[in-house]
């Protein structure tokens, strides 16, 4: 059989019986592999032309003909000389009783992709010493503002103090009450304040699990239960159950509180005998973010006071109603989670919007060592779709020091485009069924075999 409709095209061909003997190479395969016609005449089998270990090349060759389908390699890497190496993909496809195998060459792609990865390295520590420089800076911010947020509660205390030795020297114990009270309120601000900067001095990274929004707002809500938020204030939760998001809970519950302690005081000195304050959550599909929007009927925020409302110590209150410190805490966090604060326009009030991705694209990114730079080549990649974010968790800490990219979702609706986008290895179904978090902390996953490719969905339970 001739094969010369093979000789013009411009990807390497080779064409090998179920031995991997080569029967036929294409003119392109003399300039890919930099050797004459001659020295590749000299070449009898497939795994001499490329030496790998990566690859059994008879097993493959033989499971080609047997299932009479093609089949492509995963990556391959190996020296094509003492100075070049070489990154490529075989694809296998049965040819009569032999097999042609079409060469995909990415070397170039591989070699731009490290090269990226490197200056990210380096982006990334430019960036932190950055970090380090600019957080001298805010340290001088704080030295210089913590003179004044700090003295003016205590020069309150003093007062307070000399006014109750007053009281109890004429044994007027009301007036000592009150006092005493009003001095226990200025040394639970100085506790605010310094509790505050801790926190936005901190530099430590949080543990991350797979938050039910909901849920975390619903808590954020129980906690001005316990205050005395003035009976016309109504707080309205519109917020839909099941939207999850990679997130330390603790960490955003005080970023919601502090949103709302902000509309809260906003309405209060808006001088109005009642106000609203509205909580809702919207999924963006294109950018796939949750969008957490907290609005309130206060008097808003003008334009050119928008920045400046998240920079340390800012404040529109008056002296001694508040630290600026709330929302500037509340940006760390937001943007620790990979995520985006803002506030939007609004016919009446002020509304702060929140956007976090979704669980899928956080889980993604942080089980994923190859977009950290900590591995040559991207694991194995496993969708689990769990109908409850406990038994999420108890997968996910099994799975935490495994070497695999394990991603969570609750909506059996994006299986089909995520394993497209993200070229998921193996998607596996874990709801409806009764597995309880217990049985899904202790399960054994080493039965699975994650190296290999299912292009079904696998249900387990």
């Amino acid at each position: 059989m001739s094969y010369k409709e093979f000789d013009h095209l411009l990807s390497p061909v080779l064409i090998v019986d179920p031995t991997g003997k080569i029967l036929y190479f294409n003119n392109i395969c003399t300039i890919f592999f930099k050797k004459s016609p001659r020295k590749m005449d000299k070449i009898e089998k497939v795994q001499e032309l490329i030496p790998t270990d990566s690859i059994d090349f008879k097993s493959r060759i033989e499971s080609t003909l047997a299932q009479k389908i093609p089949d492509t390699t995963k990556e391959i890497i190996f020296n094509l000389d003492e100075y070049e190496q070489m990154a490529l993909t075989l694809r296998l496809a049965p040819l009569d009783e032999n097999v042609l195998i079409n060469i995909l060459d990415f070397s170039i792609e591989k070699r731009l992709h490290d090269k990226y990865k490197h200056q990210v390295q380096e982006l990334k520590n430019t960036h932190e010493q950055i970090l380090k420089a600019d957080k001298l800076t805010a340290l001088g911010e704080m030295i210089s503002g913590i003179s004044h947020e700090v003295s003016t509660p205590l020069t309150i205390v003093n007062d307070r103090l000399q006014q109750l030795s007053i009281a109890l020297m004429k044994k007027d114990l009301s007036k000592a009450e009150i006092k005493l009270e009003e001095v226990n309120q200025e040394y639970q601000r100085v506790l605010r304040i310094i509790s505050g900067m801790q926190t936005f001095a901190r530099n430590q990274d949080d543990e991350y699990f797979i938050t039910d929004l909901s849920q975390t707002i619903e808590e954020a809500l129980s906690f001005f239960d316990k205050l005395k938020v003035p009976g016309n204030i109504n707080i309205i939760n519109e917020v839909k159950s099941n939207l999850w998001v990679m997130a330390n809970p603790i960490k955003l519950q005080q970023a919601i509180i502090n949103l709302i302690k902000n509309s809260i005081d906003a309405i209060r000195s808006n001088g109005k005998s009642e106000g609203q304050i509205k909580i809702s959550i919207e999924h963006d599909e294109d950018s796939q973010v949750h969008s957490i929007k907290i609005q309130d009927t206060g008097p808003g925020i003008s334009k050119d006071k928008r920045e400046q409302v998240f920079e340390m110590f800012y404040t529109s209150k008056d002296i001694g109603e508040g630290t600026g410190l709330g929302l500037s805490i509340t940006k760390k966090i937001i943007d620790a989670h990979n995520g985006f604060i803002s506030i939007n326009d609004c016919d009446l009030g002020c509304e702060f919007e929140i956007k976090l991705p979704i669980v899928e694209i956080g889980s993604f990114t942080l089980t994923n060592k190859y977009l950290r730079g900590e591995s040559d080549a991207e694991q194995e990649k496993v969708l689990f779709l769990v109908d409850d974010s406990k038994k999420a968790n108890a997968i996910y800490k099994k799975l935490k020091c495994k070497d695999l990219i394990h991603i969570y979702s609750n909506d059996s609706e994006v299986v089909e485009n995520l394993a497209e986008f993200l070229m998921l290895d193996k998607v596996i179904k874990l709801f409806p069924c009764d597995l309880n978090v217990e049985e899904a902390k202790n399960f054994d996953f080493s039965q699975f075999s994650f190296d290999v490719q299912l292009e079904k969905l696998e249900v387990l339970f």
